[in-house]
């Protein structure tokens, strides 16, 4: 028998491995029981030492008690757990029975990893939430059950819970920088082919998606029905020739995430043993270590050898096959030489961030440039990244889920390698050439990076224009999860909340623990309001849409008193919040009912119950949601029959919270249980959200409706619809739209005579003004544009939705959209039901744009992150011509105005067009060549330097061909003029004969982004007025 001292040290190593390596936290076995468990490991142990037990069938039966001890029933019947019970006896006796003692220990080794991929990763043994804690319990008890020391076999276990760890986060971040998904779909931008037409037609009808070669497996092919011909399409596909589809569609999709999975597990066994023995020993090592990692990863999916024999078409960065195998030469000698370099640093911050760089080479060579392999780059390029940490000895790094999804942001992946056709480059271009494959590398690190070191914005002093902080909700509600393991971590200010967090009905961690269940990319949709918050909400709209309106302050003043009139209004004799309050509580209890309901498969949400619970329960199984990484206890209100009843007996003492005030809910540990809770929460909310709808439409906006007249605001007045204008403003932040709407403003009364109060104006920041609160947002201003940007969207789109219902229904009002993109729907909206479109869009150097943005928040605290503010002067440009093709052809004026000009000078016009008549006027081809090659801006760019790659992509001048291919009949070229009188930039303006030039034309000011308030003449009112 093992001393009492050695089995401590097992347990307190045990213990550590299941804290550390545990995916489904909150099911813990307490330790209490783990040591139980594992003291009775001992004598069990002995025996087979001694050869007592010597049967398989005596072998099962031993391993299903240890399960027992932490609740976990292994079936006596299993195939798979008698086949593991067989072969860990072999194991055990082949240890004892070796005699040198560094074969007994790396046998030993073998043994560890062997039960650790068994239970933990494997897919034979079903283990649901404890695998963790049976895999430490057995991995002791067969390391026990040798006669190694404990100072012999503990340094294993250390090893075995490393690779476990290592294995997880890898999975978790292969399965999402992997190009193909795990379960083999593939994306035609990949496949490089097009989808025939009744493969589409068959694809939608089943609700997959027609623009992507469909899952490679039988449950999707039966279900399509696919013909020969079909088949042998897909099997001619470029991508797909190379993959075994035969064996694929012969294969469920379960069994197909089990063969890649299990591939994974024996590649990351490689892997470990390769860092863990340094085997690397020459770069011809490397070569042949990146072979057998493509070929494990692809065995059963791709037939022949795992380089590419193929050039591919659409993706032309990637190195062509003839320059393949120099370029793996260079790849592994420069792999090999790099990693020894990295080993030699002896200070640990230093070598873990020479480690990530490497390891965003690796996967910049492996996939994105040279993209050597036959199939499966995206996954064997982040096993060979996690392969680098260990290798240099670095703990695995996670990539936040929300980075992750954005991994392959095409803004940062590479688009040049010299390596192709690199003799038919001159000298000079062979420079510019090189020259930008080194920025395109610098732009990529710069966001590899960024994933793995989020900002702590505690540190940051936001005094530099380019060093604006950015987070999302994503990001904040991860981390939200993980501050159990680290309380000192956070993405926002401690003082500070999101305003939607703040205020919905569910806490933060609830609301993570949803958006992680289902996988949902809009965390908005999943927040649950209080009635008296959705009351300001319909409030703002109602008011901003109904009522004539001159300033921000003046929209919000009234929105002040109109909610004031109502809070203080009664209905049915009782206060207004108090009636808001018992209908909350009445759509609480009615939606729970609903989800209960819809779980037993009655009621109208059986059907999307069913397909919420499945899409949960897949994530789980993947591994893709863990659960209970941000609710440590999922629980569920104990029934109210059952209060009153010995709750000890009825649900055990282990499943009562321990908060003694709150006797009335019980902790789920079951996780089909848990499981089935979670997918309930998530439909009782959308029903919650749909009956608070309904409610608002048909019984609040009247209460709503009479306020306003009590309060006698005076209405909109109508026009008739082939009258109504939409003036729309495009541009990036700190452009200088807020001075063109006091020029379009002007405009309008002067020529159109419509007055400006007359017309509706749907502004995002101003629904911040009514929104948010330092309070909530926190002292530093810097951040609050950030963390009430979700409920000021939310408002401006729940005012287009109002409006576009108004305009279908012929009762349109005038409006204002003030935005950034030129939004196809708000375009729409515009030239619905005969409106007539006029969309300004301003422009400047996005240099000058980030300084007055920062110079403006300075000011005012509306600071916009300076990532923000480029990747929107990036998207403004690049989507130019396609926002303007859906346009074509209908009642729509645009203009371009360049507003980098000295305070009290006239902004310059670059392009006007109608649209309707196809013609459009350059006055400026220089100005419209730059505003176009914004397109090509760095959006990871930290100062003016680095905004383009080569000094010719400041400039596009290949617009001409674009124009004539977009359908304009007239393309002119005229010099602006700088006389030009207001009014006659847009036809309307001309063919309305009211031009009048009575006042000094408004000036666009560097700073003046919203612009002077200008007194406006009253006119008599068009149309009819309606509520």
């Amino acid at each position: 028998m093992r001393t009492r001292l050695e089995i401590e040290r097992f347990k307190s190593a045990g213990w550590n491995s299941v804290l550390e390596n545990s995916r489904q936290s909150y099911t813990l076995t307490d330790q209490e029981t783990f040591n139980k468990a594992m003291d009775k490991l001992d004598e069990a142990a002995e025996a087979i030492g001694e050869g007592i037990i010597y049967d398989p069938e005596t072998m099962h039966q031993l391993i299903a008690e240890i399960a027992s001890n932490i609740d976990i029933d292994l079936s006596m019947e299993s195939e798979a757990v008698s086949d593991f019970s067989t072969q860990l006896l072999i194991d055990i006796y082949e240890i004892n029975n070796t005699g040198e003692k560094e074969k007994k220990i790396e046998k030993a080794l073998e043994l560890a990893k062997y039960i650790e991929h068994k239970i933990i990763h494997g897919h034979d043994i079903v283990v649901n939430d404890k695998q963790t804690e049976l895999s430490v319990l057995l991995t002791n008890f067969a390391l026990l059950a040798t006669k190694l020391s404990a100072d012999e076999t503990l340094p294993l276990i250390d090893k075995t819970r490393e690779l476990g760890a290592y294995k997880r986060i890898g999975l978790d971040n292969m399965r999402a920088l992997s190009r193909t998904v795990i379960t083999g779909t593939i994306d035609v931008s990949a496949a490089e082919s097009v989808i025939p037409l009744s493969l589409q037609k068959k694809l939608k009808e089943n609700g997959l998606d027609p623009k992507v070669v469909p899952p490679l497996c039988k449950d999707v092919y039966e279900a399509l029905e696919l013909t020969t011909d079909e088949i042998n399409i897909l099997k001619d596909n470029e991508k797909m020739a190379r993959l075994d589809v035969t064996n694929l569609i012969t294969k469920t999709k379960a069994e197909i995430v089990q063969m890649i999975e299990g591939n994974y597990n024996e590649a990351m066994n490689l892997a470990f043993k390769v860092a863990d023995e340094n085997l690397l020993k020459s770069h011809e090592d490397v070569k042949q270590f990146l072979g057998d990692i493509a070929t494990i990863m692809s065995d059963g999916i791709v037939d022949g050898d795992w380089k590419r024999t193929h050039d591919s078409e659409k993706f032309k960065v990637y190195t062509r096959v003839k320059d393949l195998e120099s370029q793996l030469d260079d790849f592994s000698r420069q792999f090999f030489n790099k990693l020894q370099d990295i080993k030699r640093i002896k200070d640990p911050k230093k070598r873990e961030q020479a480690a990530i760089e490497l390891a965003a080479w690796c996967e910049y060579r492996v996939n994105l440039t040279d993209h050597f392999l036959a199939d499966g780059c995206g996954k064997t390029s982040a096993l060979m990244a996690n392969f680098v940490f260990m290798a240099a000895g670095i703990p695995p790094k996670s990539m936040p889920m929300m980075d992750r999804r954005n991994y392959f942001n095409f803004d940062v992946v590479p688009t040049t390698n010299i390596v192709i056709n690199k003799k038919e480059h001159s000298a000079f271009e062979t420079k510019e050439l090189t020259t930008r494959k080194v920025k395109e590398w610098e732009r990529w690190l710069r966001h590899y990076k960024s994933s793995f070191f989020p900002q702590d914005y505690r540190e940051i002093t936001c005094d530099n224009a380019w060093s604006v902080p950015s987070v999302t909700l994503g990001q904040h509600l991860e981390t939200m999860g993980s501050k159990s393991k680290d309380e000192d971590k956070y993405v926002i200010p401690e003082d500070a909340n999101f305003t939607n967090l703040h205020h919905c009905l569910r806490g933060g961690y609830e609301v993570a623990e949803l958006a992680s269940a289902i996988g949902a990319p809009d965390v908005q949709k999943l927040i649950t309001y209080p009635l008296t918050r959705l009351n300001l909400f319909h409030t703002i709209v109602y008011a901003e849409t109904e009522l004539k309106t001159d300033t921000d302050e003046d929209i919000v003043e009234k929105v002040r008193d109109v909610y004031r009139t109502l809070k203080g209004s009664k209905v049915h004799g009782t206060k207004f919040n108090t009636w808001l309050n018992q209908n909350q509580e009445e759509f609480i209890r009615d939606s729970r009912n609903l989800a209960e309901l819809a779980s037993q498969g009655e009621a109208e949400y059986a059907e999307q119950y069913a397909e919420v619970l499945s899409t949960i329960q897949q994530r789980y199984k993947s591994g893709e949601y863990i659960l209970g990484n941000h609710i440590r206890y999922i629980s569920k209100p104990i029934p109210h029959d059952e209060l009153e009843k010995d709750l000890v007996a009825l649900y055990g003492k282990e499943n009562l919270l321990p908060n003694s005030t709150n006797p009335k809910e019980i902790i789920l540990k079951d996780p089909e249980e848990a499981i089935a809770e979670v997918a309930k929460r998530i439909i009782a909310d959308r029903a919650y959200q749909e009956m608070s709808n309904r409610f608002f439409e048909h019984e609040v906006e009247p209460l709503i409706s009479e306020a306003v007249d009590e309060c006698e605001f005076e209405r909109l007045d109508i026009p008739e619809p082939d009258e109504r204008v939409t003036f729309m403003m495009a541009g990036a932040p700190a452009c200088g739209k807020g001075s063109a709407v006091a020029t379009v403003a002007t405009m309008a009364e002067e020529n159109l005579e419509i007055e400006w109060d007359n017309t509706v104006k749907v502004n995002t920041d101003t629904h911040r003004l009514m929104i948010s609160h330092p309070h909530i947002t926190g002292e530093r201003r810097e951040f609050s544009g950030t963390l009430n940007n979700h409920e000021a969207g939310l408002l401006t789109d729940l005012a287009y939705s109002r409006l576009q219902k108004k305009v279908n229904e012929g009762v349109g009002p005038h409006i204002l959209i003030d935005g950034v993109n030129m939004s196809k729907e708000r375009m729409d909206l515009g030239m619905a039901n005969s409106g007539k479109l006029l969309l300004t869009v301003v422009t400047v150097p996005p240099e000058i744009s980030v300084e007055r943005a920062f110079s403006r928040g300075q000011g005012d605290g509306r600071f916009v992150p300076t990532s923000y503010n480029l990747s929107k002067h990036r998207q403004v440009s690049k989507n130019f011509f396609k926002d303007l093709q859906g346009a074509m052809g209908k009642n729509a004026e645009i203009i371009l105005f360049d507003t980098n000009v000295p305070r009290g000078v006239t902004p310059k016009r670059i392009m006007t067009a109608d649209l309707g008549s196809r013609s459009i006027t350059i006055y400026d081809k220089k100005l419209f060549s730059e505003f176009l090659a914004k397109g090509n801006i760095d959006v990871t760019a930290t100062c003016s330097r680095d905004l383009y790659m080569l000094p010719q992509d400041k400039l596009d001048e290949s617009y001409h061909e674009k124009l004539e291919e977009m359908g304009f009949l007239k393309i002119r070229y005229e010099e602006d003029k700088p006389s030009i009188k207001k009014g006659t930039q847009f036809t309307i303006f001309k063919e309305s004969g009211k031009q009048k030039d009575k006042r000094h034309e408004p000036h666009l000011g560097e700073d003046e982004e919203h612009g002077e308030e200008h007194e406006h003449r009253r006119r008599g009112h068009r149309g009819t007025h309606h509520k």
